[in-house]
């Protein structure tokens, strides 16, 4: 677990809410506070589709949805002149890259030992702040995958130009 001061608001929301950057991650929930609260549950509700979209080779596995498919609407309700008082999003690492963080850390675990690697950005009281997480469904002293998924984020914000 790694928590992860974000120095420019204005930058990890430029990201956030008009760029792809965050697109390839799944989201769990959303909490945006304004003159109300908004809540988006991430989870894929697969009885919305037909029998023949979920007999489709695109249809997705993942549990949560894909940000991409809640980032304009998010943007819709953020945008305007005054900030939102809070926000969180938990954002999810899909499950090819799980897959992918196992192999190149040579950690123990399996893609079915790991619930998931999280992400939780908040923004409260004018500041961003990124914890990491992981989530077993088994008990191991191995912290090989928790290292490797705190580098990666770590990679991927610099590589973003998201400076912390």
């Amino acid at each position: 677990m790694n928590s992860i001061e974000i120095k420019s608001v204005k930058n990890i929301m430029t990201h956030l809410l008009t760029r792809e950057t965050f697109d390839r991650f799944t989201v769990s929930g959303i909490t945006v506070r304004t003159f109300v609260t908004y809540t988006i549950d991430g989870t894929f509700e697969q009885d919305f589709f037909t029998d023949e979209e979920k007999e489709s080779k695109d249809f997705p596995t993942e549990t949560f949805v894909k940000y991409a498919s809640v980032r304009k609407f998010l943007f819709e309700i953020i945008k305007g002149k005054r900030s939102p008082t809070y926000m969180k999003l938990v954002f999810h690492a899909p499950s090819q890259l799980v897959e992918y963080l196992i192999d190149k850390s040579s950690s123990t675990f399996t893609k079915d030992d790991v619930n998931s690697l999280s992400a939780t950005v908040s923004y409260k009281n004018g500041a961003v702040t990124i914890v990491t997480g992981t989530n077993y469904r088994v008990f191991s002293p191995d912290r090989s995958l928790d290292e490797a998924w705190d580098h990666f984020f770590e990679v991927f914000l610099t590589k973003n130009g998201i400076e912390f």
